[in-house]
């Protein structure tokens, strides 16, 4: 059919194709399986999943009678395509499909609590955390059915406060897979109808590809420096994929003048033509894969790929790896998130999902986030590699069925990162603030400035300042990561720059070596994620030497800028101390004005570039000086990018099935160096009822999780732990925190098989502190728990979400041990101390399954284990990790950035106007330590190839990748 004759005003009728359709007792059927060319009659059409579209959000938002361009139509439903929902169906009543807000960057309050099966598409239903009753509401679905005049919906008044704050934001779908697909008629009989050509049925073969053309996947193809200059390498034909030198990631650098670094020049992000291109590096108005820039080295985007690394190393260059704080070295995908999740809508033009995929021989090294990240995966194999300095993890999947993982050292973790994580949010604000409306011109008009504490602003003022600090700490950054070792000490830094990192330490709130997980990101509580993922095996793995210190952001709730970057209220807040804390005035920094005049300065209407920005009027009225507080509830528990903080991890494993671990499995040396809490602005809480974050999984996370050390956490998973397989597990210390060898949360099933050995040992909870702070954590509870150390930390799941108990089923000849505790509580934990909702004769939720194979002999374990936690005196000052570094030198690196830590808080307390001289000093000193660990980390651990260590150790079969 063609249907022009009822084509909306302004539609050029001369370019509307004629489409197959579908017929049903009257109805229309909009099938884009059968005809792509549907789309060219809606007002503007983009893929926002693999089986759905909608809109271009970056250009309008509106309903169905709107979006389709055929004025005078009745809508309705037909999920199969072949026939539609017309029982009671009057001219009336009008229904569609809608996907909820978090496909299109608005909130939806039930994301991750009950999200669409993305395998089956069955949509869900649930209550929402601390809701005023149990009303079940959708999880994040592709296809609600709603009536058209429902309140929820989207439209063209829709306000960008509604889109980021109101919980239910809904716009039409359309299904591409021959499913959910919307029928239409005329919404009377009138005569019109005649001008409705007849369908006649059509297989639904008419929009499929062609087939591939046959390809030779054996062919090789030689990866240089070169390949990578100008952008990610994608991978879209099988074949093997072989370095054939170290690759340092430099992409569309400049020429090293560094006169152009964070301007308008857009040097390390793909040009304007890149982006244009869907075949290089799509991304319109800030959706797109390639919107936060280049995400990955390699996007594996095709099956029956080998990835030889060929015995050289792959990693990012300094200043790229400064300039490009979004990335993976190898995504086994098109695009890093799936749909509907991330900060930024990653688009889903011709989305593949890589299976098939082999990643061999070599070192993966310097990274911002993940060495290996993939969704949706299928047979993956990783083999002889090694992987260091990575910020978040080594390697995370989501969503797979098996994965192969041996022969594979991680570790140690990048440790000298020299800027914060704000620095990767400047990067991406400085190119939304670009886009004011007359950034450049009229700088004293309200339209271009906005105002501070009083005094007016303008935006040009505010893009500067924060291009020239970012510049700065780029300058800074870029000396400290490649002056010679000799010469560390002689690099200049301004700490007081917000942008540079003081110790070097990674600050994001968790920190993985390997994690597996069900579907979609890794970044919610613990088995949070939907589904399930099959088949893991774990073979030969060595993990050591990760160290972290996750930092919380304080935040006013539901205050962020564009791409759910926190508003970091803690930083900005000024207390005058003669006003004994009445007075807490805005004291901006250069990112928080910037967060301020995006929010003021671009139009409403703009939703793809203002993403998720939301300031409450309250808010705004404290940064303007209007009133000298500002009274707000806050938030706690999360990083900067409102992930909950969780610790450092060896292995995670959530909701996966048929786990085998083989060989030898290794973890030694995690060590956590971060702070409690805040207490004074979060108050004390246990969970997201009473302040805590929202996606915390009470009572399996009490209170703030960010100081906690995991060596393996298993939910939701079956395990084997086969025959004479050795987990060895040692050397996991928090400096404030509690430290669990194993956790075996809800409903797993662990298996662990005949001569099979667990030993953990050396494990350390709080060891930074001396007995009067625990005396002070004791008197508290919370939010910071006194610390605990659980060996084999087992869960009997009563009252807890999760169903079922766990299952452990160890074989008689296995070997468990235990050696070296220290601890300042017990591992099962009393909830009644804290929750009146337990009773004190049933409070007990865990256990430690090792508990009574504990010794604490100095002799037998690898280590002192004395003074051990529970004996320590009042005076005493941190003990027990002073003991501990005189054996080791991870040890005494570990102590002295906590000692830089406290000179560093002690500095930021001082009155710099009255003791100037005092505040350079202690500067001085922090400097003087900083550049020592400096030296001594560098010359420990530079690996530039994997030849290097393939000349001190043999890869032959028969050598044992753990030495």
């Amino acid at each position: 059919i063609r249907p022009i004759a009822f084509a909306s005003d302004g539609v050029d009728t001369d370019d509307l194709p004629s489409i197959l359709v579908r017929c049903f007792d009257g109805w229309i059927i909009l099938d884009y399986s059968l005809d792509s060319d549907i789309s060219a009659y809606f007002s503007s059409f983009m893929s926002m999943t693999d089986d759905f579209g909608s809109m271009n959000v970056g250009k309008e938002h509106i309903n169905w009678p709107q979006w389709l361009s055929l004025d005078n139509m009745q809508f309705t439903t037909s999920e199969d395509c072949a026939s539609c929902a017309i029982d009671d169906v009057d001219f009336d009543h009008n229904t569609g499909y809608y996907m909820t807000g978090n496909y299109y960057g608005c909130l939806f309050a039930t994301k991750a609590l009950c999200d669409m099966d993305a395998v089956t598409l069955q949509c869900n239903t649930c209550a929402t955390p601390g809701g005023q009753d149990d009303t079940e509401h959708p999880g994040l679905c592709t296809h609600i059915v709603l009536d058209l005049d429902d309140s929820d919906i989207n439209s063209a008044q829709t306000s960008h406060q509604t889109c980021v704050t109101w919980k239910w934001n809904y716009l039409p779908s359309i299904g591409l897979n021959g499913q959910f697909c919307p029928c239409i008629r005329p919404s009377s009989s009138s005569s019109q109808q005649e001008q409705l050509v007849d369908a006649k049925y059509t297989d639904s073969t008419a929009n499929k590809d062609a087939d591939e053309e046959a390809m030779d996947c054996t062919r090789v193809v030689e990866l240089t420096n070169a390949d990578f200059a100008y952008g990610t390498y994608r991978v879209r034909a099988c074949g093997v994929y072989r370095l054939m030198e170290d690759i340092a990631l430099n992409m569309n650098s400049d020429d090293e003048s560094f006169e152009h670094i964070n301007d308008d020049a857009g040097f390390w992000w793909p040009t304007p033509q890149q982006m244009a291109a869907a075949e290089q590096y799509p991304s319109d108005n800030f959706i797109g894969a390639y919107a936060m820039g280049f995400f990955a080295g390699i996007a594996v985007e095709h099956s029956d790929v080998v990835i030889d690394l060929n015995g050289y190393s792959f990693a990012m260059s300094a200043p790229f790896y400064i300039q490009q704080r979004f990335f993976s070295l190898i995504e086994l995908a098109s695009k890093p998130f799936v749909s509907g999740q991330g900060p930024t809508n990653f688009g889903n033009s011709d989305v593949v999902y890589a299976q098939n995929i082999e990643i061999m021989n070599g070192v993966l090294g310097l990274t911002s986030h993940h060495a290996i990240h993939g969704n949706n995966n299928r047979n993956i194999k990783i083999h002889d590699v090694r992987i260091v300095d990575f910020e978040v993890s080594a390697i995370s999947m989501n969503g797979f069925d098996t994965v192969r993982v041996e022969e594979v050292e991680i570790g140690p973790n990048q440790q000298r990162i020299p800027v914060t994580p704000q620095y990767a949010h400047g990067r991406f604000m400085l190119q939304r603030m670009a886009l004011i409306p007359g950034l450049n011109g009229d700088e004293d008009g309200e339209d271009t400035s906005v105002v501070i504490n009083g005094a007016r602003v303008s935006a040009w003022q505010i893009y500067e300042t924060l291009q020239q600090e970012m510049d700065d700490a780029f300058r800074y950054s870029y000396r400290y990561l490649t002056t010679d070792d000799d010469d560390a000490d002689e690099v200049d830094v301004d700490f007081e720059n917000l942008f540079i990192n003081r110790d070097g330490l990674s600050q994001g709130g968790t920190l993985y070596g390997l994690f597996f997980n069900s579907e979609g990101a890794s970044v919610f509580g613990l088995g949070l994620s939907p589904g399930t993922s099959t088949n893991l095996v774990l073979r030969n793995i060595y993990i050591h030497s990760l160290r972290a210190r996750p930092t919380e952001t304080v935040r006013a709730k539901l205050q962020r800028g564009p791409f759910n970057d926190l508003f970091d209220v803690q930083r900005v807040m000024s207390t005058d101390d003669e006003d004994e804390g009445e007075d807490s005035r805005y004291r901006g920094t250069s990112y928080s004005n910037a967060q301020y005049a995006i929010s003021q300065l671009i139009p409403d209407e703009w939703w793809s570039v203002l993403g998720h920005t939301h300031l409450s009027k309250a808010l705004q009225k404290w940064i303007a000086g209007a009133v000298p507080v500002l009274h707000t509830d806050f938030g706690c528990n999360a990083d900067i990018m409102l992930h909950l903080t969780k610790g450092i991890f060896a292995v995670r494993i959530d909701n996966v099935h048929n786990v085998e671990l083989d060989g030898e499995i290794q973890i030694d040396g995690l060590h956590n160096l971060g702070e409690f809490g805040d207490a004074n602005l979060c108050g004390a809480y246990f969970s997201s009822k009473n302040g805590g974050h929202h996606n915390q999984e009470y009572p399996m996370q009490i209170g703030y999780t960010g100081t906690e050390v995991h060596g393996i956490t298993l939910i939701g998973s079956s395990v084997r732990v086969t025959q004479n397989t050795k987990v060895v597990i040692q050397d996991l210390l928090s400096a404030r925190g509690s430290v669990y060898g194993l956790n075996f949360y809800a409903d797993n099933e662990i298996d662990v098989e005949a001569n099979a050995l667990i030993s953990v040992r050396d494990l350390y909870a709080g060891a930074y502190l001396n007995a009067r702070d625990v005396a002070h954590l004791r008197q508290t509870l919370i939010p910071n728990t006194v610390p605990r150390a659980c060996v084999m930390d087992v869960w009997t799941a009563k009252k807890m979400v999760a169903a079922d108990t766990n299952v452990i089923r160890i074989d008689s000849s296995a070997q468990l041990d235990a050696q070296c505790v220290s601890q300042f509580d017990v591992c099962s934990f009393r909830y009644s101390q804290i929750d009146e909702s337990f009773a004190a004769s049933n409070d007990v939720l865990n256990y430690d399954y090792m508990q009574d194979m504990i010794e604490n002999d100095a002799a037998a374990s690898s280590m002192q284990c004395t003074p051990l936690a529970e004996e320590l005196e009042e005076d005493d000052v941190y003990q027990v990790l002073s003991r501990l570094s005189k054996t080791s030198k991870f040890h005494a690196q570990t102590l002295q950035l906590l000692r830089l830590q406290d000179l560093q808080q002690n500095t930021n307390t001082m009155d710099i106007a009255n003791d100037s001289g005092r505040l350079m000093t202690v500067w001085l000193m922090a400097w003087i330590v900083v550049s020592l660990i400096a030296v001594c980390f560098w010359k420990l651990r530079h690996v530039t190839s994997m030849k290097q260590i393939l000349q001190l150790r043999s890869h032959d079969e028969n050598t044992p990748l753990i030495a």
